[in-house]
């Protein structure tokens, strides 16, 4: 576990990789349509300084996912080495054939 907070601070960073990631292609969902409609209902904030963070907006709709999303791609993105299929953790029953 990784604490992630969710303020301007570490999602603005987030949200860019995300970004980075869907426009060289690189993110892909398998067309989950819960993910899908969780992009769709995402308002972008942007602050004074260019920064970019997802709201929900008045609408009330969920963005869970595509916040799980962005905070995905930035600990990806972070290259820490330690999450791979190498790693002790990921010799577990639930993994083998």
């Amino acid at each position: 576990m990784v604490e992630f907070r969710q303020g301007w601070v570490s999602m603005a960073p987030a949200v860019k990789e995300l970004e980075r990631a869907i426009l060289a292609g690189r993110f892909r969902h398998g067309g989950n349509p819960v993910l899908r409609w969780n992009f769709e209902n995402i308002q972008l904030h942007v602050d004074q300084a260019g920064n970019r963070s997802f709201h929900k907006g008045k609408s009330g709709n969920k963005i869970d996912g595509a916040v799980a999303a962005a905070m995905a791609v930035a600990r990806c993105a972070a290259g820490e080495g330690q999450y791979t299929t190498d790693a002790p953790w990921f010799e577990d029953d639930m993994w083998t054939a």
